[in-house]
């Protein structure tokens, strides 16, 4: 099992939190670097036999954990965890993130002390936590003890005033040239690529996600090709659907500026622009707008199989999508209720299985063109009774239960 790498994702609820309790405040931010820190971490002598260089004919013992091994960012990691773990509850440092080697907190403009060591002042968590590497003997050079706003973490420029983690242009161009060329080429080169070639994409766009976070759809084909894969050297076959779902994540990277508005995560349902109930059953489709005393329903012609009954349900939701972008009314803000535990898994998740993944994917491409944040959440059948009947094609039930309400057919997208 691999250790999860860098991201931006878990500071984001506290960042969030933070706002929330103190206001638009302004905060400075800061980032820790521990110093050569694979160097740091002996090996066990049994496996220091396995690491000899020879130079000029001498045999060297290389003793530390080597940048790259398989077992290098595990090491670092448990190390790096213990020293956060005493940082946090021995140090009473607050809101302190570790990334790789790296630490990064945010705190109040102006709350400083001096570090002897540098002989400046600098926000008062940077001190402590540095005090904290004196005391346990790790080191670290001033240079790379940075602290100001905006800040590039992991290679974005984070700014904790505006609430936004922005990709460099740079960046953003060369991954988009990165996607098309490595389609292009898997298709002359008939589609056979090691699990290895696979990976490198995959781990850049990880990366990316911190900014584009619902383009993750976008990968469920590719890991569904190399879940379960252990040879790097092994060859899998790159079919049209994963070079389908790469370019499509490229197409919407191109078009976005690159920016991450953390605020639009911070809302609450009830406040929504939009809110949608659906359901469906073996006859039909139906979803309506409580707010608006509208209804939809559409029959399925066919005598759908009991098993697959979770497609259409998906496929409810995602013709809410887009019916909501025709109402007339700025929707930036929108609730969809389904019964559906599964259908609020793959909308939650990003993720959905092949069959599935064009209807997320479809939902999603409404939401990006048209700057919807939007949330599906899971309501108890029971109280989804209007739409129940919509899914029956009962609309003299649904009638009798809202009185007033207009139902209109509509067509799947």
């Amino acid at each position: 099992m691999g250790t999860p790498l860098n991201n931006l994702k878990d500071p984001d609820d506290t960042l969030l939190q933070f706002r929330c309790e103190f206001g638009p405040v302004q905060l400075m931010l800061f980032i820790w670097d521990i110093a050569e820190t694979f160097c740091l971490m002996p090996f066990h002598f049994h496996w220091q036999i396995k690491q000899i260089n020879t130079v000029d004919g001498m045999c060297l013992v290389d003793r530390n954990v080597p940048f790259g091994g398989r077992g290098s960012s595990k090491i670092r990691c448990s190390f790096n965890a213990l020293v956060i773990w005493i940082a946090i509850n021995i140090k009473g440092i607050e809101l302190l993130f570790a990334y790789a080697d790296d630490e990064f907190s945010f705190d109040l403009t102006g709350n400083v002390s001096y570090y002897a060591k540098y002989n400046k002042y600098l926000p008062e968590k940077q001190t402590k936590l540095l005090q904290l590497w004196d005391e346990l003997g790790i080191p670290h050079k001033e240079k790379k003890q940075l602290s100001g706003m905006p800040l590039k973490i992991i290679g974005f420029d984070v700014d904790t005033n505006k609430l936004t983690y922005t990709m460099p242009e740079i960046s953003k161009k060369e991954l988009i040239v990165a996607i098309p060329h490595f389609t292009s080429l898997s298709g002359t080169k008939g589609g056979w690529f090691s699990l290895r070639d696979f990976q490198r994409p995959a781990g850049w766009l990880n990366w990316a996600f911190n900014v584009f976070p619902l383009l993750k759809t976008g990968l469920s084909s590719l890991y569904a090709k190399t879940t379960g894969k252990q040879k790097v050297n092994a060859k899998i076959w790159v079919n049209n659907t994963i070079r389908n779902d790469l370019n499509w994540m490229a197409d919407h990277m191109e078009k976005s500026d690159g920016v991450h508005l953390l605020k639009n995560l911070d809302w609450d349902p009830v406040e929504a622009d939009a809110t949608i109930f659906c359901n469906t059953s073996l006859l039909g489709m139906g979803f309506w707008y409580p707010e608006l005393l509208l209804g939809y329903h559409c029959p399925i012609d066919f005598e759908a199989p009991s098993d697959i009954i979770f497609f259409f349900k998906a496929l409810c939701v995602c013709s809410a999508f887009h019916d909501v972008i025709g109402l007339g009314i700025e929707t930036k803000t929108l609730v969809i209720y389904t019964d559906n535990t599964n259908t609020v898994d793959i909308f939650n998740s990003l993720r959905a299985s092949e069959a599935y993944n064009p209807v997320l994917k479809s939902a999603i491409d409404v939401a990006l063109k048209h700057g919807i944040n939007f949330r599906v959440l899971h309501v108890p059948g029971s109280d989804n009774t209007i739409t129940d009947a919509l899914s029956h094609n009962n609309l003299d039930l649904a009638r009798s239960l809202v009185p007033g309400i207009q139902l209109e057919p509509f067509q799947t997208p």
